[in-house]
């Protein structure tokens, strides 16, 4: 898998290019962090923070609670559902 974002050598060159970009750049979101890449051993930038990692586990584990809750709904349905059919072609 070929990573298309810039690519660093080290995190020395991410910290110098962090402070470049936060003194000269418009944009609203900066990169605040460098991280290594699993996939191509290079350095990356992200703009993420671990307030955003934070808040994104959060919302990762609320969208697993309600898949077990719809999982548990459905196998409740199946089983009604059933039990009625059995009841239905009983009479």
């Amino acid at each position: 898998m070929e990573c298309k974002k810039v690519k660093f050598a080290d995190e020395k060159s991410i910290q110098f290019y962090i402070k470049k970009l936060r003194d000269t750049s418009v944009r609203i979101k900066k990169p605040v962090a460098g991280y290594l890449c699993s996939h191509c051993l290079c350095w990356h930038l992200t703009s993420r923070t671990q307030k955003d990692d934070i808040q994104m586990e959060k919302y990762r584990a609320t969208i697993k609670n309600q898949k077990e809750l719809i999982e548990q709904l459905q196998s409740s349905i199946r089983k009604w559902t059933n039990k009625y059919n059995e009841i239905k072609n009983k009479n």
